[in-house]
């Protein structure tokens, strides 16, 4: 165990452990505020399953289907893989 890189860690797990130890979580703000973010997660999660996560697997079906993999094999083994992502799609 060395103490002069694990002080800072042990340091901060106690800080937090105090800050739970003490938090009001009888008072109704501090319930309320608690249910809120949980409907907050809650709203988060079916907006970003419907808006981001759908699209983003069709998108990737697409890719999928038109971009054949040995032309992806072939631009990545030829060096810079930024400038073959461009060659790729823009045909520069």
């Amino acid at each position: 165990m060395n103490w002069k890189t694990e002080w800072k860690p042990l340091v901060w797990i106690i800080v937090v452990f105090i800050g739970c130890f003490f938090l009001p979580v009888e008072t109704p703000r501090v319930q309320s505020a608690i249910l809120e973010s949980l409907y907050l997660v809650k709203w988060y999660a079916r907006e970003h399953v419907l808006l981001c996560l759908i699209p983003a697997f069709f998108i990737a079906g697409a890719v999928a289907v038109f971009v054949s993999q040995n032309a992806v094999r072939a631009k990545t083994a030829m060096g810079n893989i930024w400038a073959n992502f461009f060659m790729l799609f823009w045909r520069v």
